[in-house]
């Protein structure tokens, strides 16, 4: 889901004013605030955003015929004019809220390509404009030259040189290190797009243009992780559903399959739904109904597994479909998990971020407010924010506790925040960490991470202040070595069961599988409801300040999807409105009876 502030997820489950803005801009830009051209005044249209096919967006609305500003007439008349379909200018076009006061959060719906601009009652009727993402320049370009590729290459080199040359202005981004694998074989490529498709699947990955212009390669997000709720009720967005189940086109199963070395054969892998209650189980009354997929720059049985089990995640629960309207949110994408409640809203809110800060302000003696909305409990000298990070400094044997001013209710919490010490700890060590359910200063959790002198390592421990005696429960001692200057990353929730659970890992790396530490309270502490971060610097200490340095603080609410009334599912493909009166449209997958894995 695109970011958007708290307030705006729970605005749109009430009532609330849209707004929609429509610009032209100078192509090539990024971001989520591009120089216009020209702002248009839209009449109508929408955006269509579906995830299956190869262009992701496109765009078709109808305009006012003059500039608003100027009152010169928009149909272009000469070659360089804002709506010519030459390239030179792009339509970027948003949907937000307008809260009152004139304050108003605009999410962007991306940038566009002109491909066509009509006006059937000329020379004052509305203008009709279509286009498509940037995903079309890449499409359309013909690679006139074949490219050779060498094994040594990597595939974000390569990438780069295939989407560069058809679109100079393109910047992509990877969500890990994946683009310095080297493609491992040579060979000759001859098809731009597909070369481009084939290989960001064969490394477990989706590629398109997102909504701020830019090439995102990323693994798709986690489809038991809905990010929103679509139900009827009071506070409901679901307006209406219709059903449907066909078993046209639905596989489970992918059989991968690479380029043979040398005289061995084919590297192959096989990847089956595997899920116990499914009803497209492997081998189960569905039967075994596998779909191919090829390429030659898969030379290892584990690459060819990565690109079925891709490929099949997004088949898979394709006979249960459900078509529905509702008021739109204009930050849903395709490929978001959502809860989709027939019978009403669910009985618990889905996991939103509740509270978040990048700390991309300027701050003097003070932390502020954050971009949801929240407000830091400390103020001093000690509390700097720039350069987008929070820097702290504190003298020796001295504690603080940052807290956000966050709504009532959250007992149960997933916070993340990330850490680093600009220096080795020297004397003594530096800690850091995550409050959790405090009451005040003599009642609250601490999920610590403790960075030891001389670069020893960092170790993980939860300790709590309880009527004002401070004791450690539990502790998981160098764990890991770690280097000044290296961002980690800590996590700590708390759920119904009043269970902890820690872990902390290189913000670079992948986060491990599992928990490091897990600590059940056994209902003996219960606790306040507000959040916050935890830094101590113990006597002993001689490190100068700043001695901390923090980023990326995001609190969730914990909820487990099946205390939801209603189904998972992943969004499609969608509709989205440029008008007041119109309802979302979308269609789903369904996804929660499906566990994607080798066959037994």
């Amino acid at each position: 889901m695109r970011p958007v502030s708290l307030a705006f997820l729970e605005t749109l489950t009430g009532s609330h004013t849209a707004a929609f803005r429509l610009r032209a801009v100078t192509a090539g830009q990024t971001g989520v605030n591009p120089s216009s051209a020209a702002t248009l005044l839209l009449t109508g249209g929408d955006v269509q955003l579906d995830g299956s096919a190869d262009i992701r967006g496109t765009i078709d609305v109808t305009i006012a015929a003059e500039d608003q500003d100027t009152g010169a007439t928009l149909w272009p008349t000469e070659a360089d004019s804002i709506l010519t379909p030459y390239g030179a200018h792009e339509l970027f076009v948003e949907r937000g809220i307008a809260y009152g006061g004139g304050s108003v959060e605009y999410v962007s719906l991306g940038y566009f390509r002109i491909n066509d601009v009509d006006q059937s009652d000329a020379p004052d009727g509305l203008i009709s404009l279509t286009g498509t993402d940037r995903m079309s320049m890449i499409i359309d370009s013909l690679l006139v030259d074949p490219i050779p590729f060498a094994a040594a290459d990597t595939y974000g080199d390569i990438i780069e040189q295939l989407v560069t040359d058809a679109y100079g202005a393109a910047v992509i981004e990877w969500d890990d290190d994946t683009d310095s694998d080297p493609i491992a074989r040579s060979g000759l490529i001859e098809k731009r797009y597909e070369w481009i498709r084939e290989a960001v699947t064969g490394v477990g990955k989706v590629a398109y243009f997102d909504h701020r212009g830019i090439l995102v390669i990323k693994t798709p997000p986690d489809p038991g992780e809905p990010v929103w709720t679509v139900a009827r009720g009071e506070r409901g967005v679901l307006v209406s559903a219709s059903r449907s189940l066909s078993r046209d086109g639905v596989y489970n199963g992918v059989l991968a399959t690479g380029e043979s070395i040398d005289t061995e054969p084919p590297v192959r892998a096989l990847a089956v739904d595997q899920g116990a209650g499914s009803p497209t189980l492997w081998g189960g009354p569905f039967g075994k109904i596998a779909r191919e997929f090829a390429s030659p720059l898969m030379s290892t049985e584990a690459q060819c597994l990565l690109a079925a089990q891709t490929v099949l995640r997004r088949s898979l629960g394709l006979p249960y479909n459900v078509q529905f309207s509702a008021v739109p949110n204009p930050a849903l994408e395709p490929d978001d998990p959502i809860i989709i409640g027939f019978e009403g809203v669910p009985s618990a809110p889905v996991r939103f971020l509740k509270s978040g800060d990048s700390f991309t302000r300027t701050s003097v003696d003070t932390i502020g407010v954050s971009e949801t909305g929240h407000s830091w409990s400390a103020t001093g000298v000690q509390y700097q924010v720039n350069g987008g990070v929070l820097k702290v400094t504190l003298n020796a044997n001295v504690v603080v506790s940052p807290l956000q001013s966050t709504a009532a209710g959250l007992h149960n919490v997933d916070v993340y925040v990330d850490y680093r010490v600009p220096a080795l700890a020297a004397g003594a060590t530096l800690i850091t960490g995550i409050t959790l359910r405090y009451t005040d200063g003599s009642n609250y959790l601490m999920a610590r991470l403790d960075w030891h002198t001389a670069g020893q390592g960092v170790s993980i421990r939860l300790a709590e202040w309880r009527d004002g005696i401070f004791t450690v429960l539990d502790e998981l001692v160098l764990f890991a070595p770690y280097t000044p200057g290296d961002w980690w990353t800590l996590r700590a929730e708390v759920d119904d069961d009043d269970v902890v659970r820690i872990v902390a890992w290189p913000r670079d790396d992948e986060m491990p599988d599992g928990w490091l530490l897990e600590y059940d309270l056994a209902g003996t502490f219960q606790g306040g409801v507000r959040t916050g971060m935890y830094l101590w610097r113990p006597t002993g200490n001689t490190n100068t300040g700043p001695q901390f340095e923090a980023d990326n603080y995001r609190t969730y609410n914990i909820v487990d999807p099946a205390d939801h009334v209603g189904e998972l599912h992943v969004v499609d493909q969608m509709t989205i409105p440029l008008t007041v009166t119109e309802a979302m449209t979308a269609k789903t997958r369904e996804q929660s009876l499906t566990v994607i894995g080798e066959p037994s």
